[in-house]
């Protein structure tokens, strides 16, 4: 994949992410295009090492005034804009963390649970406070796995892209 495809895969898929968003309205903790924005819109950080020639006139008791000559320097933290492919690719991790990592969390957590709970029987765990008699959420296992195998779709779509614009460069890592 080239950067001119890449840059435009990126730009449609931002602008329909972003009409879902209008449509929805989330929350502001739930807005993951929001975050993904703004790590693009940061830069990657480039570390820069300056060194800068100093000279200095330091009074010395015996002879004088004498010249000091050295060199100083310093590191810092440059931003570099992305490249097109950069970019597609964090957009590409964080739609996987947002949408295929819950679901998977999800019945990890429902498998880990039921092994130590005394009612292994029960697929549904309800969540709660101390402030209200109904659960706020409730995960059935079902519910769950069938989540987790309608964004395997997503999932094997978001890996299919991500090797197609690693595949000249770096190997990907797997979600």
């Amino acid at each position: 994949m080239t950067d001119e495809e890449s840059d435009d895969l990126l730009n449609r898929l931002i602008i329909e992410l972003r009409a879902k968003r209008e449509k929805e309205s989330p929350n502001e903790r739930d807005d993951f295009l929001k975050a993904i924005e703004a790590e693009i819109d940061a830069g990657k950080p480039v570390p820069v090492t300056l060194k800068v020639d100093t000279e200095k006139i330091v009074p010395d008791p015996l002879l004088g005034r004498r010249r000091v000559e050295g060199t100083t320097s310093g590191e810092f933290i440059q931003r570099q804009e992305y490249r097109a492919k950069e970019k597609l690719d964090i957009l590409l991790r964080g739609l996987a963390l947002a949408t295929v990592a819950p679901p998977l969390m999800a019945r990890t957590f429902i498998s880990e649970l039921s092994k130590v709970s005394e009612s292994a029987a029960s697929t549904t765990i309800r969540f709660g406070d101390d402030q209200t008699a109904d659960p706020l959420l409730a995960l059935q296992k079902e519910t769950v796995d069938a989540v987790v195998q309608a964004t395997s779709t997503l999932k094997d779509l978001l890996e299919a892209i991500r090797s197609d614009i690693s595949s000249d460069s770096k190997p990907s890592t797997p979600y």
